[in-house]
């Protein structure tokens, strides 16, 4: 017997040979429906085909599934079967939950997962079935299975990292969540919207890796999850600090027993504070710079943990100190142009004083430039009392203000610039010095009722002068002055002395050279003595003659040189200020040896002499500065010279001066004797 498909020629099968009248054919079918016909051959002959019938092939029975339990309570089933087949799981047996949705293979595999099960054992079934493509379904065998559905654990576990921490996660809804560590640590909790939540029965601050333990149970079902714990201590707290002083004592709180470390914007070093209980503290050595925002960052590390930075921007500013007014002192009296100073002063800062009766500003601002002393200057303050007091502006923060300061503006005696106490002034001098802008200055001289000087003009710049005519002696002066109808107190005396004015010589000028004689002479005020010194040599000395002349002859000796010769006028014991000049002294003298003394000689004789290596020139015996003849070499053996004009006839002398090989003079000049000059001369013969 051949069995095939339908009315073609696709054999599905074929019998053995047949012994009896029943027959069997295996067959090689696709799972679905077929139509079949057969025929029998006995190898001779062949029979007609049957009328075709329809057959349904089942699909095999599923392999085992796979089953996996979802975190979220879910079961996946998967595994293999006919493509296009649907693959549907039945619950035959169990505490209840619903069946998963039937899903088509493809590709040769399926999955489908049952959500909601109780947990507890499942008799289940589970088959694939294809299309019988009339409405129907051909299903394959069943294979039956059983399934033992245990709690999962808790899934997505968090904790808030809250000292006293919040536990929350996903959970099978009813199921009542308990945490352990040994104990109970958090009030158990029952599942909703498949989400849990329970807060710590206790704070447990700074935690690092706690174990603990996560139950949930439901129907007698439990599922356990272990889970780590780490809570990092938290920012430790920072207060404000002081802003006065630039070494600050910062503070705030952390852990008790934590390591609170500290750093600043403005430096690269850290320090750690001291912490005392739930308190830490910390003061930097280094100042900080004044007015410049700096911020501090702390952290704190416990259980090995350490905790986020905290930060603070901050300003401090050195202590503003309380300026002292040093002067004017207490109800002192002072001019209307005063300078005020104290102490206590800051580098950088604007001082400033303040009239408390008029309540605003005096004078100007001056910024300090050091720390210590400072001043302000005031001027044209009114005459009357003065309230005052000082404060001092630094980036913007003021100090406190000083004590108040009282004075009275007066007008004050006037002070001599000339004379100064002890000094001297000539017979006819001028007499200097300060006072009130605008004031008139009136001069006093002890022993006399009427004033010295009366109603003396003081100028804008605040000076004064006027010119008297005194007597040599000793003399105290003071002065008064007046200033819009108010006449100050006097001044300080101011003793002094009345010398002779100082001479000044007419003759030698600074200009001349000096031989070993000379008369110094000059003019004078009669009755005076002058004295001539070399240093302190006391080379002459002469009255003044009543026509005010004065002459000194005076010897000079070695050495010479640069000579400073000084003359001095006297009236007793009163003495005049030296007049002092530099002079020139040459005390060398070249000799003459021809012609001697009433020798005749021609016009145009040859004069022979001795002298220092150098040169030396010929002078007329009238004047200097008509030269007979020169330059002329001296040597060790003498000079001879030339008139380069003939001398006139008659008596004559000559003069003869020796200067360097560089042109400085060395040499008094040398005098001849006198000679006549004759054209029928010996010298002619």
């Amino acid at each position: 017997m051949k069995a095939f498909i339908d009315f073609t020629d696709v054999q599905v099968g074929q019998s053995g040979k047949l012994t009896e009248a029943a027959w069997v054919i295996p067959l090689s079918l696709e799972p679905g429906v077929h139509s079949l016909t057969v025929y029998q051959d006995n190898g001779i002959l062949q029979s007609k085909r049957s009328v075709a019938r329809a057959v349904k092939i089942r699909p095999l029975q599923l392999p085992a599934p796979s089953v996996v339990f979802l975190p979220d309570g879910g079961i996946k089933f998967s595994g293999t079967g006919l493509s296009d087949a649907m693959v549907d799981i039945n619950i035959l047996d169990g505490p209840g939950g619903t069946e998963p949705v039937s899903v088509k293979v493809v590709g040769g595999n399926w999955e489908t997962t049952a959500l909601d099960w109780r947990p507890g054992e499942y008799q289940l079934s589970a088959r694939q079935r294809i299309s019988d493509n009339s409405g129907g379904w051909i299903d394959s065998l069943p294979l039956l299975f059983t399934l033992n559905k245990e709690l999962q654990p808790v899934r997505e576990v968090t904790d808030d990292g809250e000292y006293r921490p919040t536990f929350s996660g996903e959970g099978v809804d009813r199921a009542t969540v308990s945490l352990f560590a040994g104990a109970e640590i958090a009030t158990p909790v029952v599942v909703r919207n498949r989400q849990w939540s329970t807060q710590a029965l206790e704070s447990w601050g700074p935690t690092n890796k706690r174990k603990i333990s996560i139950r949930q149970e439901l129907d007698g079902s439990e599922g356990w999850l272990e889970y780590e714990v780490s809570i990092l201590p938290r920012e430790p707290g920072i207060d404000v600090p002081p802003e006065d002083g630039l070494n600050p004592v910062f503070s705030g709180t952390c852990w008790p027993g934590a390591v609170v470390n500290i750093s600043f914007s403005d430096s690269n070093h850290s320090f750690t504070a001291t912490v005392l209980g739930e308190t830490w503290t910390f003061c930097r050595p280094t100042p900080f710079t004044d007015g410049l925002p700096c911020t501090i960052e702390a952290t704190q590390t416990v259980v090995g943990l350490t905790s986020e930075p905290g930060s603070l921007t901050f300003k401090v500013y050195r202590e503003r100190l309380k300026p002292a007014i040093r002067t004017p002192l207490p109800e002192q009296e002072t001019d209307s142009d005063l300078t005020v100073t104290g102490d206590f002063g800051m580098a950088g800062a604007s001082m400033r004083l303040w009239d408390l009766q008029d309540g605003k500003h005096l004078g100007d601002p001056v910024v300090l430039g050091q720390d210590g002393p400072w001043s302000v200057r005031l001027t044209g303050l009114a005459i009357k009392t003065w309230f005052i007091t000082a404060q001092q502006t630094l980036n913007d923060r003021a100090s406190p203000d000083s004590e108040v300061r009282q004075f009275d503006v007066v007008v004050m005696p006037p002070e001599f610039v000339r004379p100064l106490p002890g000094g001297d002034l000539t017979r006819t001098a001028v007499l200097s010095g300060t006072g009130r802008r605008d004031g008139l200055v009136t001069v006093w001289r002890r022993g006399l009722d009427e004033p010295l000087l009366r109603d003396v003009q003081i100028g804008v710049d605040g000076t004064w002068e006027a010119s008297v005519v005194l007597e040599v002696g000793d003399e105290i002066l003071w002065a008064t002055q007046t200033f819009e109808g108010e006449t100050s107190k006097p001044s300080l005396d101011v003793p002094c002395r009345v010398v002779p004015v100082a001479p000044t010589p007419e003759s030698p000028t600074p200009e001349e050279f000096l031989g070993a004689t000379v008369t110094v002479s000059g003019f004078g005020v009669p009755g005076d003595l002058i004295t001539l010194k070399r240093g302190e040599c006391v080379l002459g000395t002469a009255p003044v003659l009543d026509d005010a002349s004065w002459s000194i002859p005076a010897t000079l000796e070695l050495p010479d040189g640069a000579v400073t010769l000084s003359v001095m006028a006297s009236k007793g014991e009163y003495h005049s200020v030296p007049s002092e000049w530099e002079c020139q002294v040459r005390l060398f003298l070249p000799q003459f040896i021809y012609p001697g003394p009433g020798l005749w000689v021609s016009p145009l004789v040859a004069v022979t002499g001795l002298g220092k290596p150098g040169i030396g020139t010929l002078l007329s015996w009238y004047s200097a500065d008509v030269v007979l003849a020169g330059p002329i070499t001296v040597t060790d053996a003498g000079w001879t010279a030339s008139p380069t004009e003939p001398l006139h006839s008659g008596a004559q002398w000559c003069r003869f001066r020796q200067i360097s090989d560089i042109g400085a003079p060395m040499s008094d000049d040398a005098e001849s004797g006198r000679f006549d000059v004759r054209v029928d001369s010996p010298d002619n013969a």
